[in-house]
């Protein structure tokens, strides 16, 4: 018997968020930052939206240290993602509805004028599939996105074939703290 979807992905994220809790994520987020910053894309790009970390989470923020880039945060409105222009800590508020989100207060922008998107996963697989938190913020938000496409993972939730549906977006590149996969 094969079980429905949404079944299969409630069990692969409860799986990967226990074993997110083992990584030294402090680390790890350390040697994908190292790998994003000698990307030739990312050199090349000027806006990027990161996305800031909740609990377990990879950190990108250490990427902000780079003045000769623009960038963006996520923020949700009425169960929609925005595009935030980011640049100070100050300018920050918790999500009403997911306490654990922290979102610029500033004005949203077309996700189009970015370069680079980078994504939050729980798992990724070895056709670019990505497995989110089941709420479906970032695929609907990456339809019809012209944005490299990007998520920074790890081995330990790189699945050869991760559960999809037609509403997923998958990803351009794979970013490991061992190398960069392009699509």
């Amino acid at each position: 018997m094969i079980l429905p979807v949404d079944i299969q992905k409630n069990f692969l994220r409860k799986k990967c968020l226990d074993l997110r809790k083992q990584k030294n994520m402090v680390n790890l987020s350390k040697e994908i930052v190292s790998k994003i910053i000698s990307w030739d894309k990312y050199i090349s790009s000027k806006k990027i939206m990161i996305f800031y970390p909740i609990s377990h989470e990879i950190n990108l923020l250490a990427l902000l240290k780079d003045t000769n880039k623009k960038f963006y945060l996520p923020r949700i409105h009425d169960n929609t993602l925005l595009c935030c222009p980011f640049s100070n800590e100050n300018h920050l508020k918790r999500n009403k509805s997911i306490k654990s989100i922290f979102e610029p207060i500033t004005e949203p922008i077309d996700k189009n004028e970015m370069d680079i998107i980078f994504i939050p996963a729980l798992a990724t697989d070895q056709n670019f599939n990505r497995l989110g938190y089941g709420k479906g913020f970032y695929d609907k938000f990456l339809r019809n996105c012209s944005a490299i496409k990007v998520i920074p993972t790890y081995k330990d939730v790189f699945f050869q074939k991760i559960p999809t549906t037609a509403e997923d977006i998958s990803a351009d590149v794979l970013v490991f703290p061992e190398k960069i996969i392009i699509s």
